[in-house]
C-alpha cells in the first residue's frame, strides 16, 4: 500500500515537474514569439524609418528639383524681359535719333531736348518691339512736331510780318521815287515856265541884261520851287528876280 502512495505520489511530483517543464517551455515559446515579434517589429519600424528617410529625401529632391527649375524659368524669364526692354529701348533710341535728325533748320536746342522727352513718354506706352519702325517713325514725328509747332508757327508769322513790314516799306519807298520823279517832273515844266515867261519879259531888255539876269532868274526857279506852285507863283518869283535885278 505504501509504494502504491509513493508511486502515486511519485507520479504526482512526475506530472508536477512535467507541467512545470511545460509551463517553462510554453513561457520560454512565448519569450522567443515576444522577441520574433519585437524583431519583426523593429524591422518593420526601421524599414519604415528608412522608408521615410528615402520619402523624404526624394521629396527633399523634388523640392530642390522644382525650386532649380522655378528659378530657370525665372532666369529665362527675366533674361527675356531684359532683353525685350533692351530691345526696345533700341527701338526707342533709333525712333528718337530719326526724329530729331528730321528736325526743320534752326530749331533751338532747349525744343529739341523737348521733343525727345514728349517722343519717350509718348512711344513709352507701346509694345515697341511687337511695332513695325515704320509706325514707330510716324507716333515719333507726331510728339516731336507738337512741340516745334508753336515755335514754327510763331517763325511763320514773325517771317509773314517781316515780308509785309518789307513789302510796306518796298511800296513806300517806290511811291516816294515816283512823287519824287513827279514832282522834279513838274519842277523842270514850272521851271520851263519860268524861263519862257522871263524870257518874253526880257525881251525889250538889252543882249547885255538878257545873258546877265536869265541865269539869275534860273538859279533862284531851282533854287525855290518845289514841284507844288502854280503858274502865277512861278511868274510871280520871276517878277520879283527882273525889279531887283533891273530895278
Amino acid at each position: 500500500m505504501r509504494q502504491e502512495v509513493e508511486a502515486e505520489v511519485a507520479e504526482l511530483e512526475l506530472q508536477q515537474v512535467r507541467q512545470a517543464r511545460a509551463d517553462f517551455d510554453a513561457q520560454a515559446a512565448e519569450r522567443k514569439r515576444q522577441e520574433k515579434e519585437a524583431r519583426a517589429a523593429e524591422i518593420v519600424a526601421r524599414k519604415a524609418e528608412a522608408a521615410g528617410r528615402e520619402e523624404a529625401r526624394a521629396r527633399a529632391r523634388a523640392e530642390e528639383a522644382a525650386r532649380r527649375r522655378r528659378e530657370e524659368l525665372e532666369d529665362a524669364e527675366r533674361r527675356r524681359r531684359q532683353e525685350a526692354a533692351a530691345e526696345r529701348r533700341r527701338i526707342l533710341q533709333r525712333a528718337k535719333d530719326w526724329a530729331i535728325a528730321g528736325s526743320p533748320y534752326g530749331i533751338p536746342g532747349d525744343l529739341r531736348a523737348a521733343a525727345l522727352r514728349a517722343i519717350e513718354t509718348e512711344l513709352g506706352a507701346f509694345a515697341l518691339d511687337e511695332m513695325p519702325f515704320a509706325e514707330v517713325c510716324t507716333l515719333a514725328a507726331g510728339a516731336r512736331d507738337r512741340v516745334y509747332r508753336p515755335h514754327l508757327e510763331a517763325e511763320r508769322r514773325a517771317a509773314e510780318e517781316k515780308r509785309a513790314a518789307q513789302q510796306r516799306e518796298s511800296q513806300a519807298a517806290w511811291d516816294k521815287a515816283r512823287r519824287d520823279v513827279e514832282a522834279w517832273s513838274e519842277k523842270q515844266d514850272l521851271v520851263r515856265h519860268g524861263l519862257e515867261y522871263a524870257a518874253r519879259e526880257l525881251h525889250e531888255e538889252s543882249i547885255v541884261d538878257q545873258y546877265r539876269v536869265r541865269p539869275i532868274v534860273e538859279a533862284a526857279l531851282e533854287h525855290k520851287l518845289t514841284g507844288r506852285e502854280s503858274e502865277d507863283d512861278v511868274e510871280d518869283l520871276v517878277e520879283d528876280v527882273l525889279e531887283r535885278e533891273l530895278g
